[in-house]
């Protein structure tokens, strides 16, 4: 069954400043977009991400349990492919 865009709602990019890594500023701005997918009624929140090293911390970030439970990997959503260089993640509500 395909889903409707309503949906499914996608994390495009996040990134953080040097100055403000390690502060908090994602996992407060993570939280932010998936509250408010919550309070827009959406069934889960995807997102790809890389698999080379540079992007393990925000692949740590989304796996986190600060919120009942993290993001978890998953086939790849909407019109993107399996690709050896991309993860793809989701966090079902």
């Amino acid at each position: 069954m395909q889903e409707t865009p309503a949906q499914l709602s996608e994390i495009k990019s996040m990134r953080t400043t040097p100055s403000a890594r390690g502060r908090g500023v994602a996992t407060l701005m993570l939280k932010h977009i998936v509250d408010e997918a919550r309070r827009r009624d959406y069934e889960r929140v995807c997102l790809e991400t890389g698999t080379q090293e540079y992007f393990a911390p925000a692949r740590r970030l989304y796996v986190r349990n600060y919120v009942r439970n993290g993001f978890t990997e998953c086939p790849p959503f909407a019109d993107y492919t399996l690709d050896p260089n991309s993860v793809f993640m989701e966090l079902r509500f």
